[in-house]
């Protein structure tokens, strides 16, 4: 029964469940045997004793197509995706340590800009905006506009937008840009060397970029022609 508490591998660490020591076990395709398993037990939001369920365990291993079934399956707030204790790891920081790029997609994609997500408040280097931070030093485009457009709360003059704005014209992600000037984010914003977004536009060569910084409300255009 894949609802069942079993010994840990080994006997180290506290009981799994059945199915959360399958897919530790599992290699990262999630292999066919896995997803039915997924189709048969009806209680996947069911916890070990460590309170980790399924998913935690699945993002962890990067089980992306095991995960995709899951939220199919359950309401994500269901499956337990925060970190309920102190030093507890969720399963979207879980994630985004593996870099399991897709799940860390498929996690942000069930947030709503209605609400406040999991953890926002939460301090850590995977948690809150650093999570922005960590899809663009993973050059993870996507993510990270998606992020910008759901992200509740957003704080707009925060560094680590500040700094995503920057490294979004550097970039060229246009549309990540524009996600981030839609929040209100400064488009004159500077950095502490001085430098401003309209002259890394300039430096970059990037036409597109310019005009969208100038129609947004870029200032300083004679410096940066200058």
């Amino acid at each position: 029964d894949a609802d069942l508490l079993c010994s840990s591998i080994e006997g180290q660490g506290p009981p799994m469940t059945a199915l959360a020591l399958l897919t530790s076990s599992c290699s990262k395709d999630a292999p066919s045997f896995l997803i039915s398993l997924l189709e048969r037990t009806q209680k996947l939001t069911v916890c070990d004793q460590r309170g980790d369920t399924f998913l935690v365990w699945a993002c962890r291993w990067g089980h992306a197509h095991a995960v995709k079934r899951a939220l199919e399956l359950c309401e994500a707030d269901a499956l337990h995706m925060h970190a309920h204790e102190e030093g507890k790891r969720s399963a979207l920081e879980l994630a985004i340590i593996g870099r399991h790029r897709e799940i860390v997609h498929m996690i942000i994609s069930t947030w709503s800009p209605k609400f406040s997500y999991p953890d926002a408040m939460r301090e850590g280097t995977y948690v809150g905006l650093n999570i922005l931070h960590e899809a663009i030093q993973n050059d993870w485009e996507d993510t990270a506009q998606l992020f910008v457009e759901v992200a509740n709360p957003f704080d707009s003059q925060a560094e680590v937008v500040r700094e995503a704005l920057f490294a979004c014209i550097e970039k060229r992600w246009i549309g990540c840009l524009k996600a981030l000037l839609d929040r209100d984010v400064d488009p004159s914003a500077h950095r502490e060397d001085g430098s401003i977004p309209i002259i890394t536009a300039v430096k970059m060569q990037d036409d597109d970029t310019l005009d969208l910084l100038l129609r947004k409300g870029a200032k300083d255009l004679e410096i940066a022609v200058a």
